[in-house]
Formats: C-alpha cells, sequence, structure tokens
C-alpha cells in the first residue's frame, strides 16, 4: 500500500533519543487566539517540542513570531504536532475564538 510507503520514508533519518529517555522540561497550556501570539521561546538547548489542538477549532503554529493561516501548520482540532531540533520561537494562531494548546518542551 502506499502509505506504508510515505510512513518508510517520513521516517528515515529519525535520530530522537528512545521515548522512555524523554522528559519534558516545561509544559504549559497557551490560550491561542485570532491575534498571533507566543507559543514558546526560543531556546539553544531544546531537543524536541510537542504541540497539541485542545480545542475544537483549528490552529496554526509558526516557526517564527509571526503565525498566519498561510505560513503557518495546521493543527485541527484535537490534532498534535511534533518537531525536533527546531531551537527558535513557535508562535500560534487560531483561526476563529480561543483554543487551548498544550506545549510541552523537551532539552
Amino acid at each position: 500500500m502506499w502509505y506504508t510507503h510515505v510512513m518508510a520514508s517520513l521516517t528515515t533519518g529519525f535520530t530522537a533519543p528512545p521515548k522512555e529517555e524523554r522528559t519534558p522540561s516545561s509544559q504549559a497550556v497557551v490560550i491561542a487566539t485570532t491575534t498571533t501570539g507566543s507559543l514558546l521561546a526560543a531556546n539553544a538547548a531544546r531537543t524536541a517540542a510537542y504541540i497539541q489542538n485542545r480545542g475544537n477549532r483549528d490552529v496554526f503554529v509558526a516557526y517564527g513570531a509571526t503565525a498566519t493561516a498561510a505560513t503557518g501548520v495546521l493543527i485541527p482540532g484535537g490534532g498534535t504536532f511534533f518537531e525536533e531540533n527546531y531551537t527558535g520561537e513557535f508562535s500560534v494562531l487560531a483561526d476563529q475564538g480561543s483554543q487551548d494548546v498544550f506545549v510541552a518542551e523537551f532539552i
């Protein structure tokens, strides 16, 4: 099946430490609104970040200080996003109203 090949290519070069060795150094719930806000500050020691949209509407997460619907990563309601080896700032934007977004940073 085609998805087997896609999944294999997505995991090629995966260098994350084993899951049992990962402990979040910080965890928080941020309220995303229709105005771009900071989700996670830059941190040179960060190895990974986990983001979960706990709301029921879309949010957009961007690398850097200005999340927009056009430039952000779409995380649908209930969806998650995991990023490794990016140490810069993350910003967030809700498409409507306000949405709770959980974020954990791994060092």
